[in-house]
């Protein structure tokens, strides 16, 4: 891993450039610097981590109107609302996750859920459910976690596989076919829905506060302390952010 001198790009009509401020290390992140790869995406070449971002805008096209705090997702910026923060922002890709998993499995008022893992993933999905109405959610760290949800699930329930694991397993496919449970999977979360936008409106109306999360600070120079804490799990880390901004001080 390196810091690398890059030259600024213009931005075109329809652009806009973002100075970036916060960057979450995923854990996508960790396994590409770790393993080179995570399930069949494989890094073949240099390439750019980190997409948990948030930023300012600081230059436009001339199609763009208006300059404000924004998080990156992919090829779009999305306002952030005024009350949020750009540490807020950049954990609305994650926390978009964990909705995106909770739609998929229909959390409704008063259901009953277990959320198996508890990294980051799996603890945004806990604030997704709880603010979708789910009046029981119990969280732990099984290590079968796919074994597990698919013995646990109740007949006629949503199991819902969130994430990327082993390409190849040995399931308990019998039980949940008789007990006709559905099986979801989730990968990463889906734009056509407006699932982004939805993790910012809850956090914006106070349904959802993700800063408790956030345990791990780090400036840009001190990006391989961060991904040795994200990899090591020394300090035990939930969320570790990465401060772009030179004038970032901690508070």
């Amino acid at each position: 891993m390196r810091l690398e001198q890059r030259p600024i790009p213009v931005p075109n009509d329809d652009q806009v450039l973002l100075k970036m401020e916060v960057v979450g290390i995923c854990g996508s992140d960790v396994h590409y610097l770790v393993h080179g790869k995570i399930g069949p995406f494989v890094v073949e070449k240099p390439m750019v981590i980190g997409h948990e971002a948030s930023g300012t805008v600081v230059q436009v096209g001339k199609n763009v109107k208006g300059l404000v705090p924004v998080i990156s997702e992919g090829q779009h910026a999305l306002k952030l609302p005024c009350n949020m923060s750009l540490e807020d922002g950049a954990l609305m890709e994650p926390l978009a996750v964990g909705v995106h998993a909770c739609k998929r499995g229909n959390v409704r008022v008063g259901d009953v859920c277990l959320v198996l893992g508890a990294g980051p993933i799996g603890l945004v999905t806990l604030l997704a459910a709880k603010a979708m109405g789910a009046s029981t959610i119990i969280v732990t760290g099984a290590q079968q976690s796919v074994r597990v949800a698919l013995s646990v699930t109740r007949t006629g329930g949503v199991c819902v596989l969130v994430g990327l694991g082993a390409p190849d397993m040995n399931l308990p496919i019998t039980g949940a076919l008789i007990r006709e449970v559905d099986i979801r999977g989730v990968f990463r979360y889906s734009n056509e829905q407006q699932i982004l936008p939805q993790a910012i409106e809850m956090v914006k109306t106070g349904k959802i506060d993700v800063r408790p999360l956030i345990t791990h600070h780090y400036t840009l120079e001190d990006t391989l302390k961060a991904f040795h804490t994200a990899k090591t799990q020394e300090g035990n880390p939930i969320k570790v952010l990465i401060h772009a901004n030179p004038d970032w001080k901690p508070s």
